[in-house]
């Protein structure tokens, strides 16, 4: 916690956490129990003490009701005796935590300081308590003060000569159920997915038309394109909306799920108009680039989303056309290969590249499976080929429709299915073969459940590592009233329903070709692909791509995905003989957190957040087991070998814990995962005993999956018929950037700022500056010579360049680099930058620069 305690110092007194005024007490004599001295536990635990603000609550708007508004008093003479007592009753218990005696309050709650009024209110308020409690310190025993975190810190420091640190997080928080029993918030990390899964999905959107409009604004206004300069302007306005869409899913009773189904279904209208608008602006932003003018009819997306409440469904490519062109734009700063998905309503279809070249694709056919057989469409055909893309680049492909087949024609994928249905006999359809299933590549083998068509096992071809990998699903019943939108009761004496709910048996299909291999099973109330890749590359290759197609309909409980593996995956327990089932959780997707599990509690309570990756680790072996994620989850390993995650739920009544409802809004969810299966090298002689945090980390190769996974490339298709036919540019791929940065820095974002010389509060433009926001990515290097994907970056060590020398922008002149605060708020110029590579940082380590153009 050094690094953290070290910010903190350094922010000084310009910083206030979660824009909340922190109050400082110190109490003076009295007997105290002993606590533990620490600086983030401090803040927390102050914080879960909450019934603090709340009582004293000073807020009183005009025409605002809320439950505070009849607790609400103004301090007066008649009432400040009576109030500092009650404040001081609950600071002193605070205090009696920690040894030192000092302790932080944060002031306010949800929504609060949103009007002028309150901050007098509050303050002037809050100050007569202090100066009351102030002047009779014979009585209260404490001194008050509005204060800063450096003013905590330096309080602690005159009074201790050192204490203690932590290193993880507070999770899984807890309170008690009304009998005095424990109560697990892990509920939320799994409730209302569709919702997660959108927000991803939005942020995605949002993220690619940020950089690409700091871009397309920038060259419009140095090649003097007023007229696209001019419409550009015009959309910062729903590039701003999208903005505050997102930040208000930010929200913890938003992106959590813990909100009522009316106001969840406002989330997600707002959500929806963030994503439109985004898409859009990506649409004349590219539009702009490669053409040099906007016209909204250029691009189209390939999808169809009239609500957020629906699954995008796929639009097929024109039938009359005999060409086709798409567009896919790719933001990561590597290259990278994507497996593209269309839909064709013709088998006989070529791809070409951007320079021209064949692409080898495939023909799949698109199954039904809602009857008791699947049956197999003869009007559309989904396409797929692997797209080669330039690090943050706008790339074109074309897609010819012939009349017959030739040697770059498309490939008929082979078919394995029993009892299919198929109206035009195109595909051949084979019998499955006795025995269990595989499916393999050059790379991989797979080994599926005959009767179940889940996966049973992994074997890597390169370097013969095979592991028993038993994929399973199942429903817990949960407890009524003690599991809903925020915490997790299961039934667990019960046994878990098995997998498929009907009497029907699972329906299982495979489809096979150049591109990819892949199973599908329909098991009620489940679809799940598993896929694997023939070509892109090592790192593509080798992955397992898993999706999940969710509906519960009314089926009430916990719908959970299993892995069980034979990985020895424990911890020595500190208090017993036993090994204790142990994996590893992202956090944020920024640093690693071991999750060891704690027997004295039940698996609701060993359920941790994931918003990236999970992992397993058997050290004897030198195996790690990886999933990577596209939505945040709950995962838990109550078992050795094991890794669990809860991906829908339904609870029919509401847990009291403030919303209200029980959640039964449930949608048909889709969710990716990538799985990986790695081999790390033994651990040093020297760490014997004391692992070091680096080895923890994920591998680059987890990296780049993962980033992937989360940000795929946008695709558009172009009315080439129309318009593209009149530009060539439409035929090659174009770079934002002269060349790929380093594989182990992440461009986070590059965001126009709004101009601040216009005082019409109402009125908000675009200026001349971008936000570049860059990170170093920490990562766990296979052996000295390999990090996951081959010879790249500039290794994990302190104080590397972000940039390679000679890195800027193609067509686009910057004419400063500023480095600056994360934000880029703080007015004060930290350095300038007069080239990219001069901007240095840490593994972890986030930087800011303010691109003028």
């Amino acid at each position: 916690m050094g690094w953290l305690y070290r910010e903190f110092i350094m922010l000084g007194k310009s910083i206030l956490l979660s824009n909340r005024p922190v109050i400082l007490i110190g109490c003076k004599g009295g007997i105290l129990q002993k606590g533990i001295a620490f600086s983030v536990t401090m803040l927390l635990s102050i914080y879960i003490l909450s019934n603090i603000p709340v009582v004293h609550t000073h807020r009183s708007i005009i025409g605002e009701y809320s439950e505070n508004s009849h607790i609400m008093q103004p301090i007066t003479k008649g009432n400040i005796k009576e109030k500092a007592e009650l404040l001081m009753e609950q600071y002193w218990k605070a205090a009696s935590l920690f040894k030192h005696n000092v302790i932080m309050v944060s002031l306010g709650d949800d929504f609060r300081y949103s009007h002028q009024t309150e901050w007098n209110q509050q303050y002037y308020n809050y100050l007569a308590l202090f100066n009351y409690i102030n002047s009779n310190k014979e009585i209260f025993r404490a001194e008050l003060s509005f204060g800063t975190i450096s003013e905590y810190f330096k309080s602690i420091r005159s009074r201790s000569e050192s204490f203690p640190t932590f290193s993880g997080d507070f999770f899984v928080y807890s309170d008690i159920f009304s009998e005095g029993r424990p109560a697990y918030w892990s509920g939320y990390f799994g409730t209302r997915p569709y919702w997660k899964k959108f927000y991803r999905e939005t942020e995605n959107a949002l993220r690619s038309a940020e950089i690409l409009y700091s871009f397309a604004t920038a060259l419009a206004r140095q090649k003097t394109q007023l007229n696209t300069l001019q419409i550009m302007n015009q959309e910062y306005a729903n590039l701003e909306v999208a903005r505050q869409w997102m930040g208000l899913f930010a929200h913890h009773d938003a992106v959590t799920g813990t909100s009522k189904a009316r106001t969840m279904d406002d989330y997600g209208m707002k959500l929806l108009d963030a994503k439109q608008n985004s898409m859009k602006i990506q649409m004349l932003a590219i539009s702009s680039i490669l053409f040099g003018q906007i016209e909204d009819s250029h691009l189209s997306l390939d999808y169809d989303q009239s609500t957020f409440a629906n699954v995008p469904k796929k639009v097929p490519l024109r039938p009359n056309s005999n060409e086709e062109r798409i567009i896919l734009f790719n933001s990561l700063g590597w290259r990278r290969s994507h497996l593209t998905k269309v839909v064709v309503k013709t088998p006989y279809v070529q791809v070409t590249g951007p320079s021209g070249e064949n692409i080898v694709a495939q023909i799949n056919p698109i199954m039904d499976f809602r009857g008791s057989t699947p049956v197999i469409s003869s009007a559309i055909f989904e396409l797929l080929f692997i797209a080669n893309l330039a690090p943050l680049s706008i790339s074109t492909f074309t897609i010819k429709m012939v009349t017959e087949r030739g040697e770059n024609t498309a490939v008929l994928s082979s078919i394995y299915c029993k009892n299919c249905t198929a109206p035009r006999v195109l595909f051949e359809v084979n019998s499955f073969q006795p025995g269990n299933i595989q499916l393999t590549s050059d790379r991989m083998q797979l080994l599926f459940d005959r009767d179940t068509g889940f996966l049973l096992g992994i074997k890597k071809l390169q370097g013969s590592i095979s592991i028993n990998a038993k994929l399973s699903f199942g429903l817990y019943a949960s407890v009524d009233f003690k599991s809903g939108a925020y915490l997790l009761k299961l039934d667990t004496p019960s046994e878990p329903q098995s997998i498929p709910f009907s009497s029907s048996f699972p329906k299982i299909f495979i489809v096979s070709g150049p591109v990819s291999s892949e199973l599908s099973v329909s098991s009620d109330p489940l679809l799940i692909s598993t896929q694997i890749m023939h070509s892109g590359g090592e790192t593509f290759e080798e992955g397992i791509y898993i999706q999940s197609k969710v509906n519960l309909g009314l089926q009430k409980g916990e719908l959970f995905m299993r892995f069980d593996t034979e990985l020895n995956s424990t911890t020595a327990s500190l208090n017993s003989d036993n090994s204790l089932p142990t994996f590893y959780t992202d956090q944020n997707g920024f640093t690693v957190e071991k999750r060891t599990k704690i027997e004295a509690i039940n698996i609701e309570g060993n359920y941790y957040p994931v918003n990236t990756l999970a992992y397993l680790q058997d050290e004897d072996r030198g195996l790690r087991f990886s999933i990577l994620v596209d939505r945040a989850h709950g995962f838990s390993s109550f078992e050795k070998g094991r890794l669990e995650t809860i991906i829908e739920r339904r609870t029919l009544y509401d847990d009291a814990r403030g919303m209200g409802e029980g959640v039964t809004d449930n949608r048909e969810t889709i969710s990716n995962y990538i799985i990986i299966v790695e081999k790390i090298r033994e651990i040093r002689p020297e760490n014997e005993g004391k692992r070091m945090y680096e080895e923890l980390l994920p591998t680059l190769k987890i990296h780049h999956l993962s980033q992937s996974l989360n940000y795929p490339p946008s695709l558009f298709i172009l009315d080439y018929e129309n318009y593209g036919k009149k530009s060539q540019s439409t035929t090659r791929s174009f770079s934002l950037l002269s060349q790929e940065i380093p594989c182990d820095t992440h461009l986070i974002n590059l965001r126009t700022m709004t101009e601040e010389r216009i005082y019409d509060i109402d009125i908000n433009l675009p200026s001349t500056k971008a936000l570049m926001i860059i990170q170093k990515l920490a990562y766990y290097c296979l052996s000295n010579e390999d990090n996951g994907i081959g010879n790249c970056g500039n290794g994990n060590t302190m104080n590397q360049s972000l940039f390679y020398v000679g890195t800027g922008f193609n067509l686009v002149t910057v004419k400063e680099f500023i480095e600056t605060s994360l934000t880029g708020i703080d007015n004060r110029t930290f350095r300038i930058v007069k080239d990219l590579s001069q901007l240095q940082g840490d593994p972890f380590e986030i930087k800011s620069l303010i691109l003028k153009f």
